[in-house]
């Protein structure tokens, strides 16, 4: 079963699955991919196949339970759930359940911010599920992007698939791949194509039904959207993103929402309403406090603080950032809790202590290879000298001043980056510094410096941001497009449905008619002879009643009894044998019996068997002909085979040859493809017309009507090749030319075998 599956895929499958006499498998394969797309509706199901299915099918149920345990932050159930399903697919050795096992631990060890517990678990689903497949692939990038968080530089060096290679990947695979790439390009502070790539992402996980990707994928747009300044469609995507979590009660998501939320209302100015916000997502966060996303909350709610001049409030939130583990797992939130307890130091006056930070917030963007990090910390290490100039420096400057000389080291840094353009604030800064020392020439030039990095910075952020809403309007345009697909394709099922049912009622019409027509010829006739006896009993009652019953009428009475008697024995015994006949109509799959047999001592005996029944037939000389392989082995049901080859025979007796005084017939067989067998019977007889071809296997057709037969053996021929032998049977004809009914067996099981095994 796949781990995801498309939109459309879905929507089929909801309304097959969701039909009168819908299979236990269609049942369960639409509770396993209603997991995020309809939860609750999961659940319903969920409990009412657990009776109906083996305990590898109550394993997949569990999954959902776990699943959906995991997103609404229920661990005990989770465990509970997750521990039997691994025991089920143990028992039954099922790779993929074990994969799937492994991805949900994964998950909930990155959700708990156990990021490096994560990893071996991915490697696990990847080696379980084969290198090639669904799963392997999106374990492959959600561990990419795991590593890219860790050591972006790394990440940055490693790569992410090229949109190319992105259209060859299975559905729900390409969420992971846009991801991965909007979190490089984030990195390298590309946000327009940041943006657009996370919103891709956003697409691609919800039509594959990862609700809980797409909610992420809009929280990183938002970020990225929120470093474009386009606070408004920001706000726009977040409500978005509450519409989808607020059905669903997943808390850690619904957090880390209200969070950016938060985040965005801070930029935009409006700081109590972004304060409200952060108490919310505090309240949806708190049973995750070691998480990445509860990291960020405090990470934005340290930000909200600082802008409202709460600096001792601040200063603890930082502090309690630098202290949580996911600060120091990844070098981002690290970072940023040093900086801003620098900043929430120098604003309550304690400039040693802010040095101090500023200082190993550079040691850990330097330790990790953060090169942007590193002139972010430069830059602020020349803030706070700027701001406290009692500070000394920690190392030796040649510099005029310790402001110059870190802003010196953060420009030197900036060269070294490809494509990375020093921003206008770095120069002004720096034309500040030369300014204060008093070389106003180099200040000079460095403010124009500035004006022209700030003219890029504008046309950049211009191009960014035309890209962003590029992206956001082709979105918009992917997902009406989607819409009007999905309407067009729920049309287009409800027509093929309205007509397969008319098809059946049709189907039916015919079928009764042709058995009322069939029936009514022998009971018409067994009613007629019934009522003529009746009457002739009467008349001679009444005439013993008068003493005038003459021997001649009694022996006329007992000879029309004889008559009578024999009409009625042959017309019922008709009306018998095509009740029989229409109860072989209703022959059911679940009728299989397969055994192990040679088919050509079968096909001795059936011709055997019919060479005596051409004895009937004095005038009419077959040649009969066999091409069996003794050697060939298959599992079949050896008496609906009988049957169904036994009928054949009759009907090209019948009709093959009419008028004819000689011929022949070929019995043949020969394995098809590696499981497979094809017999056919091929006759030189007299063909089938182009007209009657396609109707040879309807019910009551019949060139012979009145010659007793019915209509009904080819019709009966084809039901148990369908339902009894899981075949096809289909006929070849050129007028004049003979036929030939081919019978392919798919799931025979053919062989060939040099031992002897008795016959059936």
């Amino acid at each position: 079963m796949d781990l995801f599956i498309d939109e459309a895929s879905y929507l089929i499958l909801a309304r097959s699955a969701g039909r009168a006499g819908a299979s236990v498998a269609e049942r369960l394969a639409l509770c396993w991919h209603q997991r995020q797309r309809d939860p609750a509706a999961a659940l319903v199901l969920s409990a009412q196949l657990r009776p109906l299915v083996p305990e590898v099918g109550c394993a997949r149920l569990d999954l959902v339970q776990a699943e959906l345990a995991l997103l609404q932050m229920d661990f005990l159930l989770l465990d509970q759930a997750l521990e039997r399903a691994r025991q089920a697919f143990e028992a039954a050795d099922d790779a993929l359940g074990l994969a799937d096992c492994d991805w949900l631990e994964a998950w909930r060890a990155s959700s708990e911010g156990r990021q490096t517990q994560a990893l071996p678990r991915l490697e696990s689903v990847r080696r379980r599920a084969g290198a090639q497949s669904q799963r392997a692939q999106a374990a492959s990038l959600w561990a990419d992007l795991l590593h890219t968080f860790a050591d972006p530089l790394a990440g940055r060096a490693r790569g992410a698939p090229s949109l190319e290679q992105i259209g060859a990947l299975p559905v729900g695979v390409d969420a992971w791949a846009h991801e991965l790439r909007g979190t490089l390009a984030a990195q390298a502070s590309d946000y327009g194509r940041a943006a657009g790539e996370r919103l891709l992402a956003f697409e691609k996980a919800r039509n594959s039904g990862q609700l809980h990707r797409a909610v992420v994928a809009i929280h990183n747009a938002v970020d990225a959207l929120n470093n474009l300044g386009i606070y408004e469609q920001s706000l726009q995507w977040m409500e978005h993103a509450l519409e989808l979590l607020r059905p669903r009660a997943w808390p850690m998501l619904e957090g880390h929402s209200l969070t950016q939320l938060g985040d965005t209302l801070r930029r935009l100015g409006r700081l109590d309403q972004a304060l409200q916000a952060l108490d919310e997502a505090l309240d949806r966060l708190g049973g995750l406090p070691a998480s990445r996303p509860y990291a960020i909350l405090l990470k934005c709610r340290g930000d909200l603080l600082l802008d409202r001049a709460e600096a001792e409030p601040a200063l603890q939130t930082f502090e309690q950032l630098q202290a949580h583990g996911q600060a120091r797992l990844h070098p981002d939130l690290g970072i940023h809790a040093l900086r801003g307890e620098a900043q929430a130091l120098s604003l309550l006056g304690r400039g040693q202590a802010a040095l101090g930070r500023a200082h190993a917030a550079l040691q850990r963007a330097r330790d990790s290879a953060h090169v942007y990090r590193q002139i972010e910390s430069l830059r602020a290490l020349a803030r706070l000298h700027a701001d406290h100039p009692e500070l000394q420096p920690d190392e030796p400057s040649r510099a005029p001043s310790p402001a110059l000389h870190y802003l010196l080291q953060a420009q030197q840094l900036a060269g070294t980056l490809a494509g990375f353009t020093p921003p206008g604030e770095l120069w002004d800064e720096l034309a500040d510094a030369w300014a204060a020392s008093g070389d106003m020439a180099q200040a000079y030039r460095l403010c124009r410096l500035a004006e022209a990095a700030r003219r890029r910075s504008q046309t950049d952020q211009a191009a960014q941001r035309v890209l962003a809403m590029q992206v956001l309007h082709e979105t918009e345009q992917a997902r009406a497009e989607a819409a009007e697909q999905a309407r067009r394709a729920d049309r287009l099922d409800r027509e093929m449905a309205q007509r397969v049912q008319q098809g059946k009622l049709q189907a039916l019409s015919r079928l009764v008619a042709g058995v009322a027509h069939e029936l009514n010829t022998p009971l018409g006739n067994s009613l007629m002879a019934a009522s003529n006896l009746q009457s002739r009993a009467d008349e001679l009652h009444q005439a013993l009643q008068e003493q005038q019953l003459r021997r001649s009428a009694l022996e006329t009475f007992l000879d029309q009894i004889r008559s009578s008697g024999a009409l009625l024995t042959r017309n019922l015994a008709r009306a018998a044998s095509l009740v029989e006949q229409f109860k072989q109509l209703a022959v059911s799959s679940d009728a299989r019996v397969r055994q192990r047999l040679r088919l050509r001592p079968l096909c001795e005996q059936l011709l055997h068997e019919f060479q005596g029944q051409l004895a009937s037939a004095p005038d009419l000389r077959l040649t009969l002909g066999l091409e069996v392989d003794p050697r060939l082995v298959l599992s079949s049901d050896p008496v609906a085979l009988q049957q169904l080859l036994a009928e054949l025979l009759v009907n090209a007796r019948l009709h093959a040859f009419a008028g004819r005084s000689q011929g022949r017939l070929s019995l043949r067989a020969a394995i098809e493809g590696e499981r497979g067998l094809r017999l056919s019977l091929q006759d030189d007889g007299c063909g089938i017309t182009a007209d009657n071809l396609p109707h040879v296997f309807d019910p009551f057709f019949s060139t012979r009507f009145g010659q007793g037969r019915s209509g009904l053996g080819l019709h009966i021929c084809h039901n148990l090749a369908l339902a009894r032998l899981g075949g096809t049977l289909s006929v070849s004809s050129e007028p004049g030319m003979g036929c030939c009914f081919t019978l392919l067996l798919p799931e025979a099981g053919p062989e060939l075998r040099d031992e002897a095994l008795s016959s059936p």
